[in-house]
Protein backbone atom coordinates (compact mmCIF):
# COMPACT_ATOMS: atom_id res chain seq x y z
CA UNK A 1 0.00 0.00 0.00
CA UNK A 2 3.02 2.60 -0.52
CA UNK A 3 1.14 4.59 -3.11
CA UNK A 4 -1.19 5.27 -0.29
CA UNK A 5 0.63 6.34 1.88
CA UNK A 6 2.23 8.77 -0.26
CA UNK A 7 -0.71 10.07 -1.18
CA UNK A 8 -0.74 13.57 -0.13
CA UNK A 9 -4.66 14.51 -0.31
CA UNK A 10 -7.50 14.80 2.59
CA UNK A 11 -7.43 11.40 2.81
CA UNK A 12 -8.14 7.19 1.36
CA UNK A 13 -12.06 6.45 1.15
CA UNK A 14 -12.73 2.91 0.72
CA UNK A 15 -16.32 3.27 -1.52
CA UNK A 16 -18.34 0.00 -0.63
CA UNK A 17 -20.61 0.04 -3.72
CA UNK A 18 -23.21 -1.91 -1.98
CA UNK A 19 -25.54 -4.99 -3.94
CA UNK A 20 -28.84 -3.07 -4.97
CA UNK A 21 -27.46 0.35 -5.18
CA UNK A 22 -24.73 -0.81 -7.63
CA UNK A 23 -27.37 -3.04 -8.94
CA UNK A 24 -30.63 -0.27 -9.86
CA UNK A 25 -28.03 3.16 -9.47
CA UNK A 26 -24.97 2.56 -9.98
CA UNK A 27 -24.30 5.85 -12.15
CA UNK A 28 -25.20 7.49 -8.14
CA UNK A 29 -22.37 5.90 -6.97
CA UNK A 30 -19.94 6.93 -10.16
CA UNK A 31 -21.07 10.48 -9.18
CA UNK A 32 -20.20 10.27 -5.64
CA UNK A 33 -16.87 8.87 -6.11
CA UNK A 34 -16.56 11.70 -8.37
CA UNK A 35 -17.55 14.16 -5.67
CA UNK A 36 -14.98 12.99 -3.01
CA UNK A 37 -12.41 12.69 -5.46
CA UNK A 38 -13.31 16.63 -6.45
CA UNK A 39 -13.36 17.43 -2.74
CA UNK A 40 -9.50 16.26 -2.54
CA UNK A 41 -10.01 12.90 -1.58
CA UNK A 42 -8.38 9.41 -3.09
CA UNK A 43 -11.07 7.47 -3.52
CA UNK A 44 -10.86 3.39 -3.99
CA UNK A 45 -13.59 1.54 -5.12
CA UNK A 46 -14.22 -1.52 -3.36
CA UNK A 47 -15.64 -3.87 -6.00
CA UNK A 48 -14.16 -6.77 -3.76
CA UNK A 49 -16.54 -6.31 -1.07
CA UNK A 50 -20.56 -6.94 -2.36
CA UNK A 51 -23.42 -7.20 0.02
CA UNK A 52 -23.02 -6.19 3.38
CA UNK A 53 -25.11 -8.43 5.25
CA UNK A 54 -27.91 -6.14 6.38
CA UNK A 55 -30.68 -7.56 4.15
CA UNK A 56 -29.79 -11.18 5.87
CA UNK A 57 -29.37 -10.11 8.85
CA UNK A 58 -32.91 -8.54 9.04
CA UNK A 59 -34.38 -11.84 7.53
CA UNK A 60 -32.44 -13.90 10.37
CA UNK A 61 -29.96 -16.03 7.95
CA UNK A 62 -27.29 -14.76 10.50
CA UNK A 63 -24.82 -17.09 9.11
CA UNK A 64 -25.08 -15.82 5.79
CA UNK A 65 -25.08 -12.37 7.01
CA UNK A 66 -22.01 -12.94 9.13
CA UNK A 67 -20.65 -14.59 5.64
CA UNK A 68 -21.03 -11.28 3.76
CA UNK A 69 -19.91 -9.21 6.67
CA UNK A 70 -16.37 -10.97 6.63
CA UNK A 71 -16.31 -10.93 3.68
CA UNK A 72 -16.50 -7.09 3.71
CA UNK A 73 -14.22 -6.97 6.55
CA UNK A 74 -11.32 -9.45 4.06
CA UNK A 75 -11.41 -6.99 1.64
CA UNK A 76 -10.97 -3.58 3.54
CA UNK A 77 -8.35 -5.48 5.60
CA UNK A 78 -5.20 -4.39 3.59
CA UNK A 79 -6.10 -0.71 3.95
CA UNK A 80 -7.22 -0.72 7.79
CA UNK A 81 -3.65 -0.38 9.30
CA UNK A 82 -3.29 3.04 6.69
CA UNK A 83 -3.98 6.63 7.92
CA UNK A 84 -6.84 8.38 7.30
CA UNK A 85 -8.94 6.41 5.70
CA UNK A 86 -12.39 6.31 5.48
CA UNK A 87 -15.32 4.05 5.16
CA UNK A 88 -18.39 5.12 2.92
CA UNK A 89 -21.50 3.44 1.12
CA UNK A 90 -23.64 5.72 -0.24
CA UNK A 91 -27.20 4.19 1.44
CA UNK A 92 -27.96 4.93 4.83
CA UNK A 93 -29.03 1.66 5.11
CA UNK A 94 -25.75 -0.19 4.44
CA UNK A 95 -24.19 2.58 6.63
CA UNK A 96 -26.43 1.93 9.90
CA UNK A 97 -25.47 -1.80 9.18
CA UNK A 98 -21.65 -1.45 8.20
CA UNK A 99 -21.05 1.03 11.63
CA UNK A 100 -22.61 -1.91 14.20
CA UNK A 101 -20.23 -4.33 12.36
CA UNK A 102 -17.85 -3.93 15.87
CA UNK A 103 -20.89 -5.46 17.76
CA UNK A 104 -21.51 -8.33 15.57
CA UNK A 105 -18.08 -9.89 16.45
CA UNK A 106 -17.20 -8.68 19.67
CA UNK A 107 -16.88 -12.38 20.98
CA UNK A 108 -15.06 -13.47 17.87
CA UNK A 109 -11.37 -13.71 18.61
CA UNK A 110 -10.70 -13.30 14.74
CA UNK A 111 -12.54 -10.62 13.66
CA UNK A 112 -13.59 -8.67 17.02
CA UNK A 113 -10.46 -6.09 16.50
CA UNK A 114 -10.37 -5.75 13.13
CA UNK A 115 -14.56 -5.14 12.89
CA UNK A 116 -13.88 -2.76 15.61
CA UNK A 117 -11.26 -0.46 13.95
CA UNK A 118 -13.81 -1.21 10.57
CA UNK A 119 -16.53 0.50 12.34
CA UNK A 120 -14.62 3.31 13.82
CA UNK A 121 -13.49 4.47 10.40
CA UNK A 122 -16.95 4.27 8.89
CA UNK A 123 -18.99 7.44 8.02
CA UNK A 124 -21.88 8.32 6.32
CA UNK A 125 -21.29 10.52 3.29
CA UNK A 126 -23.57 13.56 4.74
CA UNK A 127 -20.90 13.58 7.53
CA UNK A 128 -18.14 13.66 5.65
CA UNK A 129 -20.17 16.71 3.48
CA UNK A 130 -21.21 18.52 6.51
CA UNK A 131 -17.88 20.68 7.29
CA UNK A 132 -17.22 20.84 3.16
CA UNK A 133 -20.69 22.65 2.30
CA UNK A 134 -18.70 25.70 1.48
CA UNK A 135 -17.17 23.84 -1.36
CA UNK A 136 -20.36 22.69 -2.96
CA UNK A 137 -23.45 24.30 -4.85
CA UNK A 138 -26.27 22.92 -6.26
CA UNK A 139 -25.60 20.37 -9.40
CA UNK A 140 -28.03 21.87 -12.22
CA UNK A 141 -30.45 23.97 -10.17
CA UNK A 142 -31.50 25.49 -6.96
CA UNK A 143 -35.24 23.22 -6.47
CA UNK A 144 -37.82 23.58 -4.33
CA UNK A 145 -37.63 20.29 -2.74
CA UNK A 146 -38.87 18.09 -0.17
CA UNK A 147 -36.04 15.49 1.71
CA UNK A 148 -37.79 12.47 3.01
CA UNK A 149 -34.73 11.43 6.04
CA UNK A 150 -35.01 7.63 6.03
CA UNK A 151 -34.84 5.31 9.25
CA UNK A 152 -31.38 4.21 9.24
CA UNK A 153 -30.66 7.89 8.80
CA UNK A 154 -32.22 9.63 11.32
CA UNK A 155 -33.05 6.64 14.08
CA UNK A 156 -30.05 4.80 12.99
CA UNK A 157 -27.07 6.58 12.76
CA UNK A 158 -28.69 9.71 14.61
CA UNK A 159 -27.69 12.01 11.69
CA UNK A 160 -31.44 13.90 11.56
CA UNK A 161 -31.56 17.62 10.11
CA UNK A 162 -27.60 17.19 8.29
CA UNK A 163 -28.79 16.15 5.31
CA UNK A 164 -31.10 18.83 5.44
CA UNK A 165 -28.99 21.67 6.48
CA UNK A 166 -26.40 20.41 3.73
CA UNK A 167 -29.37 20.77 1.11
CA UNK A 168 -29.82 24.50 2.53
CA UNK A 169 -26.46 25.54 2.86
CA UNK A 170 -25.56 24.55 -0.87
CA UNK A 171 -28.84 26.90 -2.37
CA UNK A 172 -31.67 24.24 -2.45
CA UNK A 173 -35.35 25.40 -0.72
CA UNK A 174 -36.74 23.13 1.86
CA UNK A 175 -40.12 22.65 2.26
CA UNK A 176 -41.53 20.88 5.69
CA UNK A 177 -42.50 17.23 5.27
CA UNK A 178 -45.68 16.48 7.46
CA UNK A 179 -44.90 13.30 9.80
CA UNK A 180 -41.08 12.64 9.00
CA UNK A 181 -40.14 10.58 11.35
CA UNK A 182 -42.85 8.21 10.06
CA UNK A 183 -41.26 5.44 7.97
CA UNK A 184 -41.96 5.33 4.19
CA UNK A 185 -42.51 1.52 4.05
CA UNK A 186 -39.48 0.18 1.70
CA UNK A 187 -37.93 -1.00 5.45
CA UNK A 188 -35.53 -3.25 3.85
CA UNK A 189 -37.56 -5.80 2.88
CA UNK A 190 -40.33 -5.33 4.53
CA UNK A 191 -41.91 -3.86 0.88
CA UNK A 192 -41.09 -7.26 -0.32
CA UNK A 193 -42.74 -9.59 2.92
CA UNK A 194 -45.59 -6.98 4.18
CA UNK A 195 -46.63 -5.26 0.39
CA UNK A 196 -49.39 -3.90 1.44
CA UNK A 197 -49.00 -2.14 4.85
CA UNK A 198 -45.69 -0.89 2.88
CA UNK A 199 -47.68 0.71 0.15
CA UNK A 200 -50.02 2.07 2.52
CA UNK A 201 -47.12 4.12 3.86
CA UNK A 202 -45.75 4.55 0.90
CA UNK A 203 -48.40 6.91 -0.02
CA UNK A 204 -48.71 8.50 3.11
CA UNK A 205 -45.57 9.56 2.32
CA UNK A 206 -45.95 10.53 -0.91
CA UNK A 207 -49.09 12.71 0.02
CA UNK A 208 -48.09 14.29 2.99
CA UNK A 209 -44.68 15.50 0.43
CA UNK A 210 -46.79 16.06 -2.45
CA UNK A 211 -49.36 17.99 -0.43
CA UNK A 212 -46.60 20.93 -0.81
CA UNK A 213 -45.68 20.98 -4.28
CA UNK A 214 -42.93 20.67 -4.02
CA UNK A 215 -40.21 20.13 -7.37
CA UNK A 216 -38.58 17.22 -6.46
CA UNK A 217 -37.97 14.55 -3.70
CA UNK A 218 -34.57 13.94 -2.21
CA UNK A 219 -33.16 11.05 -0.05
CA UNK A 220 -30.38 9.40 1.72
CA UNK A 221 -31.42 5.25 0.55
CA UNK A 222 -31.69 3.02 -2.78
CA UNK A 223 -34.69 1.18 -0.87
CA UNK A 224 -36.91 4.61 -0.43
CA UNK A 225 -35.72 6.39 -3.31
CA UNK A 226 -37.05 3.36 -5.45
CA UNK A 227 -39.89 2.31 -3.25
CA UNK A 228 -40.95 6.53 -3.58
CA UNK A 229 -40.45 6.76 -6.97
CA UNK A 230 -43.62 4.11 -7.90
CA UNK A 231 -45.79 6.18 -6.20
CA UNK A 232 -44.63 9.63 -7.08
CA UNK A 233 -45.92 12.49 -9.91
CA UNK A 234 -42.60 14.19 -8.91
CA UNK A 235 -38.71 12.48 -9.36
CA UNK A 236 -37.02 11.19 -6.57
CA UNK A 237 -33.44 11.66 -6.63
CA UNK A 238 -30.63 10.50 -3.92
CA UNK A 239 -29.28 14.30 -3.11
CA UNK A 240 -26.06 13.18 -3.52
CA UNK A 241 -27.41 14.25 -7.45
CA UNK A 242 -28.28 17.31 -6.59
CA UNK A 243 -24.89 18.46 -4.98
CA UNK A 244 -21.19 18.95 -6.99
CA UNK A 245 -18.07 20.30 -6.02
CA UNK A 246 -17.22 24.21 -6.65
Amino acid sequence: MAFAQRYQGKGTILWLEGCIQAAWAPHINALGAKLFQQLGYRVERMRAAHCCGAMAWHLSQFELARAQMKATLDACKPWLDQDNITIINVASGCMSHLKSYKNHFKHDSHYAALADRFSSLTRDPAEMFQPLANQLKPRNKKYRLAFQSPCTLQHGQGLSGVVEQLLRQVGHDLITVDEAYLCCGSSGTYSLLHPRIAAELGQKKVTNIQHHDPECIATANIGCQLHLAAKSRIPVYHYIQLIRAS
